[in-house]
């Protein structure tokens, strides 16, 4: 996985277990919820300079750290 989403992830989550956690995990190890998620998601986009489409941003198309980019 990317360092630069690793490091997004540790910053909005503070959780020692992004290191552990493989792209296809499902992100419920990191007790991600809808609010997190929205936090991580605006902070990707800012990081990468891109912009995600809104109609694939739901939680449950979301379940692993591969999805979410």
């Amino acid at each position: 996985m990317s360092l630069r989403v690793r490091k997004v992830l540790k910053d909005c989550t503070n959780s020692n277990y992004v290191d552990k956690v493989g792209i296809d995990n499902d992100v419920s190890i990191l007790n991600i919820h809808s609010l997190l998620l929205i936090k991580i998601i605006v902070s990707i986009e800012e990081e990468f300079d891109i912009e995600f489409d809104d109609e694939i941003l739901v939680m449950n198309n979301c379940i692993t750290l591969r999805k979410l980019m």
